[in-house]
């Protein structure tokens, strides 16, 4: 929610600096020392920020941004394209020198190179955590979002945000200035005011008096949030409504999540064979669960696919059923609401989840590896991909029964398999 307000106060306030009487006082204050040019933390925090919305209305790409490094890689990829060339730009896109990278250097690829940037740093400045950020990251930013480096903005400024007020050159100044100046100023000042209080306003509407995020209807013990948090299996038989799959009679799905407590909400991300899904859990009632999940975030804020599921847990059960309204997948855009039986398996009450990808193991099994680290420090790899359903066994329970089509329609769920020609 903070982050789907953030990005509609950006669209809203940049409106404002396309307005030429702004870009005057912009200039004017420059140049006479009443405002100055944000630097260090502040100033790559709110950069990176609308980096991402930009990135993200682009490409149509939603970044999920929470702790995973990995979910900023396209960001830091775009971004490096822009610090390799800066060794060469300077003069044209008006930032600081930077040296040219030796022979060697120029052969190597991403993330080897000098100036190449990671998700990791990226991540880390998103929340704040970067108090002297790197100079090809600044330049970066300013390029990719203005089009000219952090020299060729401060010369001519086109955004609010970014500057700062120096309190007492102003009040020294304001004396002194003609009455059109001072009423240009007390303008500014106006508007940026109402857009504070509006941004208030938005955010207490979504807070309790508690100042927690409204999310739950029930405040759940510290025993059952012991019991929801930690490392999930996650299966289910939607598979076999994917009409598009000649294979799938009796086939089920391997899912790895983790579900941990940030704040008063209960946060779940879920790795798939072919997609993820990130989303909360909340308790409605004691021992009912409410578990929300989605694939993607437009840039609009809207969801994309989203799933929605309840599930009962009793005290001490290290199985847990549920039922969900979910999504078939199917190719060509066909897909369709469908309902299905899922179980959660607890593996442990802890651990970190790490997504690999391009090894010789994904090549081996055309699957995607997730690999669990335990609080022991050991790991163990699960290979996410489509199984079959064996007689006798726990996932027996998903079988073409567990499916509920939206609307019925013959030949979507199979009752025995297709014949073998």
């Amino acid at each position: 929610m903070k982050r789907y307000l953030f990005r509609r106060l950006i669209f809203l306030i940049s409106i404002f600096p396309k307005s030429h009487i702004f870009s005057e006082i912009r200039r004017k204050a420059i140049g006479e020392g009443i405002m100055e040019i944000l630097t260090g933390k502040e100033e790559v925090h709110y950069l990176i920020r609308k980096v991402i919305v930009k990135f993200e209305e682009a490409s149509g790409q939603v970044i999920v941004c929470n702790t995973n490094r990995e979910n900023y890689a396209a960001i830091a990829q775009q971004l490096s394209l822009i610090s390799n060339e800066l060794p060469f730009t300077a003069q044209e896109k008006q930032h600081q020198e930077y040296p040219v990278p030796n022979d060697k250097e120029l052969n190597l690829q991403y993330p080897h190179r000098q100036y190449d940037l990671t998700g990791g740093q990226i991540k880390d400045v998103y929340f704040g955590l970067v108090k002297k950020p790197r100079p090809q990251l600044v330049d970066a930013c300013y390029i990719y979002l203005y089009g000219v480096g952090r020299l060729g903005f401060e010369k001519n400024p086109v955004d609010n945000n970014l500057l700062v007020t120096n309190t007492e050159k102003l009040a020294d100044s304001t004396l002194t200035k003609k009455p059109s100046s001072r009423r240009f100023l007390i303008l500014l000042l106006l508007i940026l005011g109402l857009f504070t209080l509006s941004t208030i306003y938005l955010l207490v509407s979504h807070y309790d008096k508690a100042g927690n995020e409204m999310w739950t209807s029930y405040q759940p013990s510290d025993d059952e949030i012991a019991s929801i948090t930690g490392i999930w299996m996650y299966q289910t038989g939607a598979p076999q409504a994917r009409s598009n799959e000649a294979n799938r009679y009796r086939r089920y799905a391997n899912n790895i999540m983790t579900i941990k407590k940030v704040g008063n909400r209960l946060l779940l991300e879920r790795h798939g064979a072919t997609i993820n899904h990130s989303g909360y859990v909340e308790f409605t009632s004691p021992g009912i669960l409410s578990i929300h999940s989605f694939v993607a975030r437009s840039a609009d804020g809207s969801l994309v696919n989203p799933s929605h599921s309840l599930a009962k847990l009793a005290p001490g059960d290290s199985v847990m059923y549920a039922i969900s309204s979910t999504w078939s997948f199917e190719s060509d855009d066909n897909n369709d609401l469908i309902g299905a039986r899922n179980i959660y398996t607890k593996l442990s009450d802890i651990g970190e989840l790490r997504t690999i990808v391009n090894t010789p193991e994904n090549a081996a099994c055309h699957c995607k590896i997730v690999e669990w680290t335990r609080s022991d420090g050991a790991t163990e790899k699960f290979n996410l991909t489509y199984a079959t359903i064996e007689p006798g066994s726990i996932e027996e329970d998903l079988d073409e029964n567990s499916v509920i089509l939206r609307k019925p329609k013959q030949g979507v769920l199979l009752s025995q398999p297709y014949p073998v020609r």
